[in-house]
C-alpha cells in the first residue's frame, strides 16, 4: 500500500501506513470483500473532510476512505479472503 500511495503522490498517507491498526471487518456478507475499519465505525457520514483515494494494485480493487488526512477505512475487493 505504501508504494501505491507514493505512486499517487499521497506521501503523507504513505507515511501513516505503518501506524495503521485493524479495528474490525466491514461486516458485509460478500465473499469477495476483505475491507476493514482502522477505528470505530462512524455513526454518521464522514462529512466534508472525507475523500476517497483509489489505488490500483494488480490483484484487487482498493479504495481508501480518508478523513482529515487519516485512513479510516480500507476497501479491498476481489483479492481473495483475508478474513
Amino acid at each position: 500500500m505504501v508504494g501505491l500511495l507514493r505512486a499517487e503522490g499521497e506521501h503523507r498517507l504513505a507515511g501513516s501506513v505503518p501506524g495503521l491498526r485493524f479495528y474490525e471487518w466491514c461486516g458485509c456478507p460478500d465473499d469477495f470483500c476483505s475491507s476493514f475499519y482502522t477505528g470505530p465505525r462512524p455513526a454518521h457520514p464522514y462529512g466534508p473532510e472525507h475523500r476517497n483515494v483509489v489505488l490500483s494494485p494488480h490483484d484487487c480493487m482498493m479504495v481508501l476512505d480518508v478523513v482529515s488526512h487519516a485512513i479510516r477505512y480500507v476497501e479491498i475487493l476481489y483479492r481473495g479472503t483475508l478474513r
